[in-house]
């Protein structure tokens, strides 16, 4: 079951279906109707960098441990922000050294980035 499915069938009114949709597409979510009519949610992700075809990517409202995104080719991985320390996944070593020296450059802007795209509670 998708969001839109769950609160369609969880709102209680038609002003509570417009609430929560509304919620959704301003708290980084996108809602697309297919060609089939089906709809589907998709979180909005921010493209942080582009360093030779290796991009760097944040999510918005990410789960906690402060981290990034990488993707090259067929290759994905995740690192810690604090001091680039490999997460999950897999990247050539090559890729590795040159996301540890841009890491190495880019954290104030990395931590920046984290901390402002936290709900605010």
């Amino acid at each position: 079951m998708n969001y839109v499915d769950f609160i369609a069938d969880n709102a209680r009114s038609l002003d509570e279906l417009e609430k929560s949709l509304l919620w959704l597409m301003s708290n980084n979510c996108e809602i697309i109707e297919s060609p089939k009519g089906v709809y589907h949610v998709y979180e909005k992700r921010a493209v942080f960098a582009r360093i030779n075809g290796i991009k760097i990517v944040l999510y918005p409202r990410d789960h906690s441990l402060p981290h990034f995104h990488v993707s090259v080719a067929e290759f994905n991985a995740t690192f810690s922000i604090e001091d680039c320390s490999y997460l999950a996944g897999k990247l050539k070593n090559s890729d590795f050294i040159k996301v540890k020296y841009w890491h190495s450059r880019s954290k104030d802007k990395l931590i920046e980035f984290w901390k402002n795209s936290r709900p605010t509670t």
